[in-house]
């Protein structure tokens, strides 16, 4: 028994030691990790300090402030759904923490669930459920819940404990569309005052918009622009709140010649408050307002669907009721919401259903629906037309029943249609199952087709000549179409639109508008869409030159200017220009695999985008990127053994760098007496990239006959001069592969493998970026149109500091003699960058071919600099920056520290088109031009 006895408390001793030794000698402590997470989260710096929490969730993985730690970084970061477990889980483990509470009622209020955030916030104690905060948060989440007179109250209770409160203020404005005070008496509207004869707000006549004034019908010739309002940092289902960013763009707008915009969707009740507003004090300038009404996805592509009709209609009610000041609407994910109290019914010159329909669902909706073929309403009938045209026409006439029934009120209406829709026959223009058999027939191995309706883009029609308005019908049906230069390829590959020329010459575009026109006998046709993109990168081509992208801003105004005289000329009732502010949300089919993930997109401006270039007007990251020293040079620089140091180039005496959410920036600053430059039939200059943040691409530099990098670099900047410098990216790292047609021994397409992975190569080569726009394609009658590819890799020379003088929008370097530097923007998606935000870069793709990548904490970056006159069997640098030099080896670089953010600071600047376009929209509209 007493051996029994001594035995236990012997193990309880050693129990105890080894315990106490485990606690403080040998267990890893999280404390100092959460101690560096909570600084990186102070800085914001989330994801840093999620890398640091998962450290010490290893550690301890029941603690509960590193649990609500990593709520607030998922939360902060913008990704609120993976920050919900992490409160929750940290509130079972304590009840208590009122902070892990107040993460979960916020997360739930960034979720949009009003009512899950209100049952957390209503359980927190009374002296944080009285603060500003809290009470402008709970407003928030009853204005989700559709209540905007309880989420008005409590705002009205914050600005009286604070009038300058900015998130009330700003809950105000979401609201009423203003932060001024006197607006709280706008929660009460006034019933609606049916006149008792029928006001016509604007009408069609000879196949133009006329409008009634003092000396009666008058004629009026559209020219104006399409306001997409998301602002950088935000989605279209986010547009801005404030009234005076809207009315700032309606002045600019105005001033530029324009009396017409038009939005996509209802938007937020300051717009409509700026328009009313800019219109009041501008009585003999207005601006008109073409007011789309936003069409969602049909379920299996049936708009026949009867609550999909009945959804639809109701949301036609709500945007009529908002453009007459009589709407209380809760807010919903992609609908504005709030209290529409500003009637603008008086300037909106007409409704434009719908959106630009894919052909699949035409096609979907006419084989589902095939015995509706005619539709006779009050205001507008259809005979003889396919299931969709008649759905398009019954909701049209719903519109214009709706406002005549409760106001009283017409406006011209239309359904928003666009060239693969066209009623047109395009012999260039094939299907696509016709097209794989011509292919089969010549050879090529084609994988069968798979199940399901296409997207062929001249297989279904929208007509809208076969709609007829009826007598009670004053105002008028019109056709609306979006028409760019450069897509479908029918419009420049079509015979007669190839060869059809204006009064400048050959001219594609005028060659389509005149066809078109020849079609519309009856119905007036306006240009709803139509404009070029500034972005670096290109889409496809045209060959007149108006390219999906790749024009600077004065090429962009002169060809608005002359697609704008075609429109014109043609006889159509006018054009919208699309659009006026660029938007950094959207994607375009080249890009959008290199942009993830999506719901970060809005943080950053990819110049290889041509959808996020349209704008007028454009966004400046605002303060300017400051630069910062990478590395300086080693004084009279040096040379591997048996190398020589040639006299002429211009040595680097330091690398700086910078970043922004558009690009990299390196200078290299020159050892150049006043006035000097390089002199570009000697001087090279080579810098190395390794974005990976391990050793990745090749490890053979270019141009220098051995010489090695040890980490291996994916990119290669050459500056040889203005018109031949070049970035190459090494081919282990290139995912563009030139690859054989099965069949065909002469043909080849430029695909993304599936399942390629980024690699390391020591002797791997350096490649051009070089990729495929326009595929390969075949006509109706076998006609064979081939692809077209271009090269990303040719560096534009040009100022690109956009207060500079001789600024061009696509430079991407210059020598700068004021200042003796190389200056040198490398656009994010050029270095494939996903999200450079988070510092997510592409390391191959998946099974299914998506791309894929990883985050890197920082840039590798080396500069060598060689003179060509050399001997042509050796390597003669002028100078190496690099922290050791080894014979032929660099054995690193420089690192720079990967610049991550969460939001964005941008400042709105007119493009250099904005005053070409001016002249032109006054004479058409007799508005004032800005000095």
């Amino acid at each position: 028994m007493h051996i029994l006895k001594n035995r236990i408390i012997f193990s309880f001793v050693v129990i105890f030691w080894v315990t106490y030794l485990w606690e403080f000698y040998v267990k890893p402590i999280s404390g100092p990790l959460y101690t560096a997470a909570v600084s990186e989260y102070k800085g914001q710096n989330y994801q840093r300090s999620l890398e640091l929490l998962q450290e010490a969730y290893r550690i301890d993985p029941n603690d509960t402030a590193i649990l609500t730690l990593f709520g607030w970084d998922y939360l902060k970061s913008g990704t609120p759904a993976a920050a919900i477990p992490y409160f929750a889980r940290s509130l079972r483990l304590n009840p208590k923490l009122d902070d892990a509470r107040a993460g979960l009622a916020y997360s739930w209020l960034e979720m949009e669930d009003g009512r899950r955030a209100l049952e957390y916030f209503n359980q927190l104690p009374p002296d944080q459920r009285q603060s500003e905060g809290v009470i402008t948060a709970e407003a928030r989440a009853y204005r989700l819940l559709g209540d905007n007179h309880a989420a008005l109250r409590l705002t009205a209770i914050v600005l009286k404990m604070n009038k300058n409160d900015k998130l009330a203020r700003k809950e105000l404005a979401f609201l009423t569309g203003s932060e001024d005070l006197d607006v709280l008496a706008a929660s009460q509207m006034a019933p609606p005052k049916r006149p008792l004869s029928l006001i016509v707000a604007a009408r069609l006549q000879d196949g133009y918009f006329q409008l009634f004034q003092e000396e009666g019908w008058k004629k009026i010739y559209v020219a104006g622009v399409d306001i997409g309002p998301a602002t950088p940092g935000h989605f279209a289902s986010e547009p801005p709140t404030e009234v005076s960013i809207y009315l700032d763009w309606l002045d600019q707008i105005a001033k530029m010649g324009a009396n017409s915009v038009r939005v996509y969707t209802l938007l937020p009740p300051a717009f409509y408050r700026a328009l009313l507003t800019y219109n009041v004090r501008n009585p003999r300038t207005p601006l008109y307002l073409f007011q789309e009404i936003w069409l969602k996805n049909p379920p299996d592509d049936n708009l026949f669907s009867p609550a999909f009709t009945e959804d639809f209609e109701q949301e036609i009610h709500n945007v009529i009721d908002a453009i007459h000041g009589q709407a209380n609407l809760p807010i919903q994910k992609g609908h504005a919401g709030g209290i529409f109290s500003s009637d603008v019914s008086a300037y909106v010159l007409g409704w434009l259903i719908g959106r630009e329909l894919e052909p699949s669902v035409a096609i979907t909706t006419n084989l589902r629906n095939p015995g509706v073929k005619s539709y006779e309403g009050r205001y507008l009938k259809i005979a003889d037309g396919n299931p969709s045209e008649v759905w398009f026409t019954k909701l049209c006439d719903a519109a214009v029943d709706y406002e005549v029934q409760k106001y009283n009120w017409q406006r011209p209406v239309a359904f928003v249609n666009w060239p693969p829709l066209d009623p047109l026959n395009h012999p260039s223009e094939n299907r696509l199952v016709d097209e794989l058999r011509i292919r089969r027939a010549r050879g090529e191995q084609v994988a069968p087709l798979g199940l399901g309706v296409q997207d062929d883009l001249d297989a279904v029609s929208l007509d809208e000549e076969k709609v007829s308005a009826q007598p009670a019908f004053q105002a008028g049906y019109f056709a609306l179409y979006h028409v760019y230069p450069f897509w479908p390829d029918f419009i420049f590959l079509d015979p007669a639109y190839r060869d059809a020329k204006d009064d400048e010459g050959l001219n594609s575009y005028w060659g389509y508008l005149q066809d078109l026109k020849k079609h519309y006998q009856r119905t007036p046709l306006l240009v709803g869409e139509y404009g070029i993109s500034t972005s670096l990168g290109v889409a496809h081509f045209n060959p007149n030159g108006w390219n999906h992208g790749g024009l600077d801003e004065i090429q962009q105004g002169t060809a608005v200017l002359r697609l704008t005289k075609n429109i014109k000329d043609v006889g159509f009732a006018g054009g919208l220009v699309f659009e006026w502010i660029d938007e950094w949300w959207k994607h375009n089919w080249i890009a959008v695999d290199w942009e993830k993930p999506f719901f970060r997109k809005a943080l950053w401006h990819n110049d290889l985008d041509p959808e996020q270039f349209f704008g007028i007007m454009k966004f400046l990251p605002d303060p300017a990127p400051t630069y910062k020293p990478l590395g300086t040079g080693a004084g009279g620089g040096s040379a591997p053994p048996g190398g020589t140091l040639p006299p002429g180039p211009l040595r680097v005496r330091s690398v700086l760098t910078a970043s922004d959410p558009t690009a990299l920036y390196i200078d290299l600053q020159l050892d150049a007496p006043p006035g000097a430059e390089p002199d570009w039939s000697r001087d090279r200059y080579l810098i190395t990239l390794n974005t990976c943040d391990t050793s990745c691409g090749s490890g053979l530099l270019p141009f220098l006959n051995g010489v090695r990098l040890a980490s291996g670099a994916n990119f290669a900047i050459h500056l040889s001069g203005p018109d031949s410098s070049r970035i190459l990216m090494a081919s282990s790292y290139n995912p563009y592969r030139d690859t054989p047609v099965a069949g065909l021994p002469l043909v080849s397409d430029i695909v993304i493998p599936r399942q390629f992975r980024m690699s390391y190569d020591p002797q791997g080569q350096f490649v051009e970026m070089v990729l495929e726009t326009n595929r390969r394609r075949y006509g109706k009658d076998g006609t064979f149109y081939p692809s077209q590819r271009y090269s990303r890799s040719l560096l534009r020379y040009g100022v690109f500091d956009p207060g500079a003088s001789g600024y061009n929008s696509l430079a991407q370097w210059y020598f700068d003699k004021a200042s003796g530097r190389i200056r040198l923007r490398l656009s994010w998606g050029l270095l494939l960058v996903l999200d450079p935000s988070q510092g997510l870069v592409f390391t191959g793709t998946d099974n299914k071919g998506e791309t894929v990548g990883r985050v890197s904490h920082q840039i590798r970056a080396a500069t060598v600099v060689y003179s060509a006159s050399g001997p042509p069997s050796g390597w003669t640098p002028a100078q190496i920056l690099a922290r050791t030099v080894s014979g032929r080896n660099i054995s690193e670089g420089w690192s720079l520290p990967w610049p991550t953010w969460s939001a964005v600071s941008t400042k709105g600047s007119l493009k250099q088109s904005y005053s070409l376009l001016g002249p032109a929209f006054s004479k058409l509209t007799g508005y004032q031009v800005a000095k």
